[in-house]
């Protein structure tokens, strides 16, 4: 996100596009190439060609990885820019002139659809195997759909710790806000990040976080509410206690509701509060 990166990046004509902080599956296909790169540089390397002779190592890494096939695609990066399989180790430089022979012009024409269809089974192959990812991903960690919305408050996961912490086992990975939602940020195919801030300071997050690194903040009046509502919704409001009973080692009470309603109900679904105004009644 540094000028310098920003310049290098338009020079080179790249699209720069970001993505979630701590979250490398949001980066895969940088984070394979990372990931190959480096079980290359492992096996090249030689008691001779060490760190210091790292230049004359990734050139070959590089041809490697052009010529290998993808396990996707089945194709290789080379045969879907070029259209043919790489012609190892010989490497052809072919001046193509101007076309005269229509026979000529036709086969550039053929050459130019069959790449172009072998680049649009490409793209179809791999969204096909991104939708399988998906699926997979979704069924094995039973992810959600966006729950959150802006100006929602939430706490943000951090398992990084602090130098000098006193607290390593102990430490709570919800531990930081609250913040507050104040941007949803989704481009198609790739889902929901948010922009956050702290609701204290009004301090804005540089990075955008995903949902899995969120949680729900609820203060003790919030808390202390949705308690009460839950219970409301389990049981129905009571005015008091009209008999009590014993059956088959049981304690009954036959409770009368404030919509007029007499019904007997177990001890453990009647409140404390209705049970001692009962005995205070009956030994009164």
């Amino acid at each position: 996100m540094s000028k310098l990166f920003d310049t290098i990046s338009k020079l080179l004509g790249l699209t720069h596009r970001f993505s979630a902080a701590l979250a490398k599956r949001t980066n895969g296909k940088a984070e394979a190439a990372i990931k190959k790169v480096n079980s290359g540089l492992r096996l090249y390397s030689t008691a001779e060609f060490d760190d210091r002779y790292i230049e004359l190592i990734i050139p070959l890494i590089e041809l490697s990885l052009n010529a290998s096939a993808d396990a996707v695609t089945k194709l290789s990066p080379f045969k879907i820019c070029h259209g043919f399989d790489m012609k190892l180790p010989t490497i052809n430089n072919v001046d193509i002139p101007d076309f005269v022979s229509s026979e000529t012009t036709n086969y550039v024409k053929w050459l130019h659809n069959s790449i172009k269809l072998l680049h649009q089974v490409v793209y179809e192959k791999s969204v096909d195997y991104k939708e399988q990812m998906k699926a997979a991903y979704d069924k094995r960690f039973n992810a959600q759909s966006q729950r959150f919305k802006v100006d929602d408050l939430v706490l943000l996961k951090d398992t990084r710790v602090p130098k000098g912490s006193d607290r390593v086992l102990t430490r709570k990975p919800f531990d930081n806000g609250p913040y507050i939602i104040t941007q949803i940020v989704a481009n198609e195919p790739i889902g929901p990040a948010y922009k956050i801030a702290n609701r204290d300071t009004g301090k804005i997050m540089p990075r955008l976080i995903t949902h899995d690194r969120l949680k729900v903040y609820l203060d003790s009046e919030t808390t202390q509410a949705a308690v009460l509502s839950q219970n409301r919704k389990q049981f129905a409001d009571a005015q008091c206690i009209l008999d009590a009973s014993l059956v088959n080692g049981q304690r009954k009470y036959l409770v009368l509701f404030m919509d007029g309603k007499i019904s007997w109900c177990q001890e453990s679904n009647v409140g404390m509060g209705l049970r001692n105004d009962y005995y205070r009644m009956a030994y009164n």
